[in-house]
């Protein structure tokens, strides 16, 4: 899964112009479920939303977004608040989940979701 930045046109609000994007989430996994593939929809929309995006595109396909004008700080924020939010949804189904054990050898956060991933497609492939 990817995260990209898709610069949109700027907007004026109150006689300002502000620069206007909107979130790629690309190679996202399949979710079979209707009802939850909304769901992943909406919470990336929102999670956009409240880093000042307009949007969120969220698409098992990979998307190249061409134009890369996203600064450094918005990058940095954009990862900040993702990594707060993924970390807020393994807890929460963590707790909902009493199967669910972390790997000691994982070192961070990025590392165990890694692992989470391989071991998804392992069980899909069998």
């Amino acid at each position: 899964m990817r995260v990209q930045v898709l610069s949109l046109p700027d907007e004026q609000v109150n006689g300002n112009y502000v620069n206007r994007f909107a979130l790629v989430v690309d190679e996202h996994p399949e979710v079979p479920d209707a009802d939850a593939r909304k769901q992943v929809a909406e919470d990336w929309t929102e999670f956009a939303r409240e880093i000042g995006g307009k949007g969120a595109f969220v698409t098992p396909a990979r998307v190249e977004v061409v134009e890369d004008t996203a600064t450094a700080g918005m990058v940095t924020e954009i990862v900040r608040q993702l990594d707060e939010l993924i970390g807020r949804r393994i807890n929460e189904h963590t707790a909902a989940r009493t199967d669910v054990h972390y790997h000691a050898q994982a070192p961070n956060l990025t590392e165990h979701l890694r692992t989470l991933g391989e071991r998804a497609r392992r069980r899909r492939e069998l």
